[in-house]
């Protein structure tokens, strides 16, 4: 199989496909795939639906062989089939370690998830506080369990891309909450900041995930329209690109889709 027989499915900013496109960044194969973009703020199209046996999650593989969902199972599948350096450790051990790692990316994005999706005000401290606590978890496991350099093993690896793209998401923590991490975590924080630097996982930043992720701040996930609004921050047309930076404010009444430069 070469990798232009290959078709991803996802919508704009998806962390999961991020997972994808940098483990192929990692062996070399950088936006190789036939990329196409769903639409998630209307429901999915019948011919995906058809595609994937009425299976909505995304992202979804389509391969000469079939059709894959579920990120880790795409990924496991591309690293063993596309040329290049193999992600997940030699070693099954230290893959077994990675993997506990890699397990942590889970309770950090329901707590970042639920502290931008939050309306009420007086919960916000609360909430940053279990962002922290997901961010403690990671330090103390890195100080246990990393080798010696910034990554847990050798080098970014199989933990990393599962958990980089989880932490960019956070981008909107700081932008709409004023979140930071707590710098006493001086392990994760040194970890962190190596592996969003990392070449690998430049494709997708952090103005491009604050504008797409507005309406969780209003609330309104998963492709939701807030109420006082006719179009996603997550529509394909126009570009994130081409709108502002949407108000930093989360707590305002209104904001309109002119405001957020959503109409074309």
């Amino acid at each position: 199989m070469t990798l232009d027989q290959f078709t991803l499915y996802h919508f704009p900013g998806c962390p999961f496909s991020e997972r994808v496109e940098t483990l192929l960044a990692l062996k070399g194969h950088e936006g190789a795939l036939r990329d196409v973009i769903v639409d998630i703020s209307a429901p999915r199209p019948g011919w995906l639906l058809e595609k994937t046996g009425g299976v909505s999650t995304l992202p979804a593989l389509e391969t000469p062989a079939g059709i894959l969902v579920e990120s880790t199972a795409i990924l496991r599948f591309l690293d063993r089939v596309v040329d290049g350096p193999r992600i997940v450790h030699a070693d099954p051990y230290r893959h077994a370690i990675e993997e506990m790692l890699a397990a942590l990316s889970a309770p950090l994005s329901a707590a970042g998830y639920k502290m931008i999706l939050n309306r009420d005000r007086a919960a916000s401290s609360a909430l940053a506080r279990e962002v922290d606590a997901a961010f403690a978890r990671i330090d103390a496991f890195l100080i246990r369990h990393a080798t010696a350099g910034t990554f847990l093993n050798e080098g970014f690896g199989w933990a990393e891309i599962m958990l980089t793209p989880a932490m960019k998401r956070l981008y909107f923590l700081e932008y709409y909450e004023n979140y930071a991490i707590d710098p006493a975590l001086q392990r994760v924080v040194a970890w962190r900041a190596a592996c969003l630097a990392h070449p690998a996982c430049q494709a997708h930043g952090r103005e491009e995930i604050i504008k797409l992720y507005h309406d969780y701040s209003r609330g309104f996930g998963g492709g939701r329209i807030p109420d006082n609004r006719k179009i996603s921050s997550y529509t394909i047309d126009p570009h994130w690109s081409q709108r502002p930076m949407p108000p930093r404010d989360k707590w305002a009444d209104t904001v309109t889709d002119a405001d957020l430069g959503l109409i074309s």
